[in-house]
């Protein structure tokens, strides 16, 4: 766990160093989501995960990566046991 706390720090500490409209700051929000996913914190996840893709989003709205946020939105839906949602993110990522 102490790996996983010292790469939160890290990854928080980056996007305080850029702004939001900064080409990497999309990937640090998805580390995050999927790194809170990995511990355990399926809301934190998730609200990473949706900052990651409006991140994307404002960028490029038909990015392909978005795909990938949306596939792992799924991820986190599905662990949680919210299938309709994990289900319409999964349908999303194609």
């Amino acid at each position: 766990m102490a790996k996983f706390d010292y790469a939160e720090k890290y990854l928080c500490r980056r996007l305080k160093q850029i702004s939001s409209e900064h080409k990497d700051s999309y990937k640090c929000y998805h580390a995050l989501g999927k790194l809170s996913f990995e511990k355990g914190e399926y809301e934190k996840s998730i609200n990473y995960l949706v900052e990651s893709r409006e991140v994307l989003q404002k960028r490029r709205s038909n990015d392909f990566r978005i795909a990938y946020i949306y596939n792992s939105m799924g991820e986190v839906y599905q662990k949680k046991g919210e299938i309709k949602e994990a289900l319409q993110s999964y349908e999303k990522a194609l």
